[in-house]
């Protein structure tokens, strides 16, 4: 621009959504000189944050995006990613085997706006199945662990729970007083598989 000696105000725009100027206003005196204004452009970034439940606090998760931005280890309840307009996936991980997040992976917009992702882990069960023989059909019998779950009356001839890893004692009846197990207690082991 061409302008005699003076003060004067300006502002800066762009009509690219994914850009926007370092300042957009500002002012430059003329005063017997040129004179040059630098305006730097940037991308625009909207926050978009992850946020976890009932994993234990403290415990180890991960979010990897579909561009191979990564939160690293995020001990906290939630991460924040700055990103540009666009879609991503991602997955989620955490290094506590014992938790799972109840979707491995999704996909999120972020469209001139902030956006927020849920993310809820729980518990990784397996199933320990109890299966009778020699009983007469209909009889009822019953499980009880050693953690307070039992099975209630069962008439079929198994029964499943589903358990987290670890060992259980579990004692079996029936209320056939003709018939009895062949043992009234034992113990199973959960270590990752189901038994």
């Amino acid at each position: 621009l061409s302008l005699p000696n003076g003060t004067y105000t300006y502002t800066i725009s762009t009509s690219d959504h994914y850009f926007s100027p370092n300042v957009y206003s500002g002012s430059v005196k003329v005063s017997g000189s040129s004179k040059s204004e630098a305006i730097s452009f940037s991308l625009v970034t909207y926050s978009v944050t992850f946020t976890e439940s009932n994993l234990p606090s403290g415990n180890t998760w991960y979010v990897n995006l579909s561009n191979g931005i990564d939160s690293g280890a995020i001990t906290g309840s939630s991460y924040t990613f700055s990103l540009v307009n666009g879609s991503y996936t991602y997955t989620v991980s955490t290094s506590d085997h014992e938790y799972a997040p109840g979707a491995y992976s999704g996909s999120v917009t972020v469209s001139g706006k902030s956006a927020s992702v849920s993310i809820s882990f729980s518990l990784v069960t397996y199933s320990v199945t109890f299966t009778e023989s020699n009983l007469p059909s209909g009889n009822t019998w019953y499980v009880n662990l050693s953690n307070g779950i039992d099975s209630g009356a069962i008439t079929g001839s198994s029964y499943t729970f589903s358990l987290v890893n670890g060992s259980y004692t579990y004692t079996v009846s029936t209320s056939d007083h003709e018939y009895a197990p062949g043992a009234y207690s034992g113990s199973v082991t959960v270590s990752g598989k189901s038994a």
